[in-house]
């Protein structure tokens, strides 16, 4: 069966179908299927086998994982040659986000594994009287298995010890073949990485448990601390994708070469020489394991405080969780931010219809990059015949946030997604001038031109409030090396430019704005004044045929 690029110009739901319609087809009759595409969402569903041709030549064939892994190498190495400025700093933020979600992912697979291999033998422990796994040994005291790599250790044989059962020298094997012996490694990893993160962590504890009051704290003390802490924060990133790199490519080479298990030991040092044996890695993973279990038995008993403890940490925790849901790409027929838009444009035409004179919409958090996403396709996405393409500008939206992540998280570590978000942050030559001229940091920055601009989302204005102690998002517009970026400033002294209004409130926290006394005066005075076109109407009016010079100013 022959298919050329089968689904393309097809929508997402017609898609899937016809790619399920086709692997159920083959499951069947058993038909080889031949598919030529560009279009990677068809390969990855429908392909095990994958052959690349260029002029006429077969260059790869083979898995796809195989040519992924080719592919980013490749890549990785054209940025270091090609790729310079303002392109390469935004490559390397998304290799950092690549580098810190796989390094993360496979430790904790690796330790989740080895957990659960030491619970069965365990079990296998505690049945042992009544069952086990294998058959008892012969008399000659020995009952070899059938070799099969990848799934039994090589050289394993079963014996006729009564202190320790067949099915527990199965596991231990099975353990000490799984390269393990790099555990030490990523152990220590993870430890440096703790070191590095304490301090944001230490930070974000304190200001949650003791509230900062923003007349008696120090504000641009506390900005400068949470912006090491990011520092460091990204650091222990880097430093923990490496770290797990490094102990599967030891422990991979510690069993499949000999001669270079005795050169690590000879020179590593007695100490990490001992510890990258089958033997720690075993007493290692049965601490961890009894740990967990002993976790696992006293959580009722320490339920009120694991309760509160789990108040304290929840903010922090669901940045995270709200991150990884937001931009979750499955099930694509109903991904989460297409349902949130659903049920926020439903909200936003129902509203069109009741006629209110302008829609102030304020949102915290994970709620600010929501509302700017769709109020961004709305203007960019929906085509212009759409009514919707007009409904924001029909409702003379008016925009607040607070806490927003959109630069320091989204724009970040997500550079290619959210490049409307910093596309006008300063290149490192400027950045490089700026340092060299401290002057420049004194003066009130200029704001009417920076990115994220207030014109993509059709809103009337936007105003943006941060804390100097927020975890999660601060400033959008204000420059980070200014000096007055973490002072608390008044309403009269909020910093404005072309749409856009943003002010520090001093010394706070992620959490607190909803009681802040500053975000009810934005608020009243977005109420209060009147659009540009309604004070022009009301100028002409006053003035009768226009030819006045009567003026109205918003109070």
């Amino acid at each position: 069966l022959l298919l050329d690029e089968p689904t393309i110009g097809l929508d997402v739901v017609a898609q899937v179908t016809i790619q399920k319609c086709l692997k159920e087809y083959n499951a069947q009759r058993g038909v080889t299927m031949l598919l030529t595409s560009h279009y990677m969402r068809d390969v990855e569903a429908l392909c095990k086998r994958v052959l690349v041709i260029t002029h006429g030549r077969l260059i790869y064939d083979g898995a796809l994982s195989g040519i992924t892994v080719a592919v980013t190498l490749c890549f990785r190495f054209y940025l270091s040659l090609r790729i310079t400025g303002t392109a390469r700093r935004r490559a390397n933020r998304a290799v950092w986000t690549a580098r810190v979600t796989l390094g993360s992912s496979v430790f904790s697979f690796m330790v989740a594994g080895l957990v659960l291999y030491r619970s069965l033998v365990y079990l296998t422990n505690k049945a042992r009287p009544s069952f086990d796994l294998f058959p008892h040994p012969l008399q000659s005291g020995q009952l070899p298995i059938i070799s099969a790599p990848g799934i039994f250790p090589a050289g394993f044989a079963c014996t006729s010890d009564p202190a320790v059962s067949c099915a527990e020298r199965f596991f231990v094997a099975l353990i000490a073949q799984g390269a393990t012996s790099g555990l030490i490694i990523a152990v220590l990893g993870l430890t440096a990485v703790l070191v590095l993160i304490s301090w944001f962590i230490a930070l974000i504890a304190f200001t949650a448990v003791r509230k900062p009051d923003p007349e008696k704290w120090n504000a641009r003390r506390l900005g400068l601390w949470m912006t090491d802490g990011f520092w460091w924060l990204r650091v222990a990133g880097t430093w923990l994708a490496l770290s797990v790199l490094l102990a599967v490519l030891v422990g991979a080479l510690f069993n499949l070469s000999p001669s270079f298990q005795g050169w690590a030991a000879s020179h590593a040092g007695h100490w990490l020489a001992t510890k990258m044996t089958p033997e720690w890695t075993q007493h290692a993973i049965d601490t961890v394991t009894f740990a967990v279990l002993a976790s696992a038995a006293t959580a009722g008993a320490a339920r009120l405080r694991l309760e509160t403890l789990a108040k304290r940490a929840r903010p922090a925790v669901g940045v995270v969780l709200d991150v990884d849901n937001y931009l979750r790409e499955t099930p694509i027929a109903g991904t989460p931010r297409a349902r949130i838009a659903e049920r926020f444009v439903s909200l936003l035409r129902y509203v069109r219809e009741k006629g209110f004179d302008r829609v102030i919409i304020v949102s915290h958090s994970q709620g600010t990059v929501i509302t700017a996403d769709l109020l961004r396709f709305l203007n960019y996405g929906v085509p212009e015949a759409s009514r919707d393409h007009q409904l924001v500008t029909d409702l003379r939206c008016r925009l607040i946030t607070m806490g927003s992540p959109l630069r320091q998280l989204y724009g970040a570590n997500f550079p290619h997604l959210y490049g409307w978000v910093n596309a006008s942050d300063p290149s490192a030559e400027e950045e490089k001038e700026r340092k060299e001229n401290p002057l420049r940091t004194r003066e009130l920055p200029a704001i009417a031109s920076r990115c994220p601009d207030p014109n993509e989302l059709r809103v009337e204005c936007w105003v943006n409030l941060y804390t100097s102690g927020d975890y999660v998002g601060r400033n959008l517009w204000c420059d980070d090396d200014w000096n007055g970026v973490w002072e608390r400033r008044m309403a009269d002294q909020a910093i404005r430019g072309d749409r856009r209004r943003e002010r520090c409130l001093g010394a706070g926290t992620h959490t607190h704005y909803w009681e802040s006394v500053d975000v009810a005066e934005e608020l009243d005075q977005l109420i209060a004044t009147p659009s540009a076109m309604e004070q022009a109407a009301l100028a002409y009016r006053l003035g009768g045929d226009g030819g006045g010079q009567s003026r109205v100013t918003p109070s």
